[in-house]
């Protein structure tokens, strides 16, 4: 059985019975499973026994910049948010395998309130007629980091296997553009760049991981790779998917489809982790 069906499988088994029945089914199947498995189902019990959530305080409304479409993967841009969206604004054609238009990159002016209003095209990066998506800005860099269909500016370009990637790109704050992780077979999602330490962290499906995609992360030099990629290993990664949605400054918010078959937002401030119950699963069509 594949990692994914034996997830799916687990999945249906958290629906129908309770936690202590999947723990005790994967305890008679300790000596056939993966050790990364069970380093993974371990490390989430520990999690949901010592993580609390009494002080979490917040509330959740929807803000007058969100349209009849997939709006998501905000990020704040000095005094502005920044997002991504498909929705038609007549500068993208329509993207054959969605029927909606391709995705662009947006910003807006916040109120005191954090309502965000009037959202426009943002123009600080490179124009294109293909995906831009999913940006995150450096403060400390001033650059953009965000992800774009592989194109010749025109037309797009596509692997000697027919694929069409997407990659990732920087633009400084002068306005100059450069490829930072780019493959014709590959596409990678979602960067996030950590000042502290140097590393861009993102998801990638590289065939090799731990199922779906998977968060890696590599050692820059002013957002120029210093290293090849490295796998955040199987506390994080699952056979599920990993889904980097939300980018707080230093923080990186995604959400995780785990082992053990429960859909949970998860917290990343290195190197502490802590779990935010996925009780709205709705929002992911939202900023």
């Amino acid at each position: 059985m594949s990692k994914y069906h034996f997830n799916k499988m687990l999945q249906s088994l958290s629906k129908t019975s309770e936690l202590e029945k999947v723990k005790a089914f994967l305890a008679t199947k300790e000596d056939k499973l993966p050790k990364e498995l069970l380093e993974n189902s371990s490390f989430n019990y520990e999690l949901i026994a010592t993580n609390s959530n009494d002080e979490l305080d917040f509330e959740i409304f929807n803000i007058s910049g969100n349209s009849a479409k997939a709006d998501f993967s905000p990020t704040f841009y000095k005094d502005k948010l920044l997002f991504s969206s498909d929705r038609p604004d007549g500068s993208k054609n329509i993207y054959g395998p969605s029927g909606e238009a391709y995705i662009n990159i947006y910003e807006s002016k916040m109120d005191l309130q954090g309502n965000v209003k009037d959202p426009k095209p943002f123009k600080g990066i490179s124009d294109s007629k293909f995906h831009r998506a999913t940006p995150y800005y450096s403060e400390e860099l001033n650059n953009i980091f965000y992800v774009l269909s592989n194109s010749d500016g025109e037309n797009l370009q596509f692997s000697d296997n027919g694929k069409n990637a997407l990659s990732i790109g920087m633009t400084t704050a002068q306005g100059s553009f450069k490829f930072i992780l780019r493959d014709p077979d590959t596409s990678f999602y979602y960067p996030f760049y950590e000042a502290s330490t140097g590393r861009l962290f993102f998801a990638a499906d590289f065939g090799d991981g731990y199922g779906g995609t998977d968060i890696y992360f590599v050692y820059t030099n002013d957002g120029v790779i210093m290293s090849s990629p490295t796998n955040l290993g199987p506390r994080i990664n699952t056979p599920g998917m990993k889904l980097p949605l939300l980018f707080l400054r230093t923080v990186c918010i995604f959400l995780r489809i785990y082992f053990m078959a429960l859909g949970e937002w998860i917290s990343i401030n290195l190197p502490s982790i802590q779990i935010i119950p996925l009780v709205y699963p709705s929002i992911l069509d939202q900023v």
